[in-house]
C-alpha cells in the first residue's frame, strides 16, 4: 500500500521504495492499494486508488485516468511508467510453477519476478518469444500476444498519485476488457455523478 506523496513515486524511485515504510496516513492523502496475489497458482494483479478524506486533485486525476480504458485496447506502446519494476504499463498474466515452497521477497513473489526478468532478458537478446512485459522498450514494439494482460495505468502530479489495474484479454489479436464492473469503473461513475467515490465503511 502506498499513500501520501509516495503514491506519486517521487524522485529516483527504485523497486525497494515500494516496500513498507514508517509513515502515518493523514487526511487528504491519496492511497493506492496494489497487490499481486497468487490464486490457484495464477498471478493476479489488482490496484485500487482512493483518497483518505477529500482531495480534489486525486478526484480529478481518477476522472482523467478513465479515458485510458477506452483507448488502451487499440493503443500503441508509449507508456511512461518507468518507475515500476520492468518499466511496465502492463504484463502478461502467468501461472506460477507448482513448487513445494513459496519464495517471497518483501511481499513480492520472487519466482514470478524472476520469470518476468528472465523472459524479458531473452527477448532483449533476440531469443525466445517476445517480452511478457508491456513497456516502452523495443521488445514491446509489436502486437500483444494472445492471452491475459494485467494493465495498470499510473499517473502522478506533485504529491498525488492515482492508479487502476484491470485484465485485458487478447484473443485472435483482438483486445477487450475482461470485466465491465471493476471497482474503478464504479468510482468513475460516482465521480461523474458528484457523489463520494471513496470505499464505503
Amino acid at each position: 500500500m502506498l499513500f501520501g506523496e509516495r503514491t506519486a513515486l517521487p524522485g529516483k524511485w527504485k523497486v525497494g521504495n515500494f516496500f513498507p515504510k514508517s509513515k502515518t496516513l493523514a487526511k487528504g492523502d491519496s492511497v493506492i492499494l496494489d497487490a499481486a496475489p497468487l490464486f490457484s497458482r495464477f498471478l493476479v494483479g489488482t490496484s485500487y486508488s482512493f483518497c483518505f478524506a477529500e482531495n480534489a486533485d486525486h478526484q480529478q486525476m481518477m476522472q482523467h485516468l478513465a479515458q485510458y480504458r477506452d483507448s488502451l485496447p487499440s493503443a500503441g506502446y508509449e507508456p511512461v511508467h518507468i518507475k515500476h519494476p520492468g518499466e511496465v504499463l502492463g504484463h502478461r498474466a502467468i501461472k506460477s510453477p507448482n513448487i513445494p515452497f513459496n519464495l517471497r521477497l518483501q511481499g513480492f513473489d520472487a519466482v514470478s519476478l524472476t520469470w518476468f526478468k528472465f523472459k524479458d532478458s531473452l527477448a532483449q537478446r533476440g531469443l525466445g518469444r517476445s517480452s511478457p512485459l508491456w513497456n516502452n522498450m523495443q521488445t514491446s514494439d509489436h502486437p500483444a500476444h494472445d492471452g491475459l494482460w494485467l494493465v495498470k495505468p499510473h499517473a502522478d502530479q506533485g504529491e498525488v498519485g492515482a492508479k487502476w489495474e484491470e485484465i485485458l484479454v487478447i484473443e485472435n489479436s483482438q483486445a477487450r476488457w475482461l470485466d465491465d464492473t471493476a471497482p474503478h469503473i464504479r468510482q468513475w461513475s460516482q465521480i461523474a455523478r458528484g457523489t463520494d467515490y471513496r470505499p464505503s465503511l
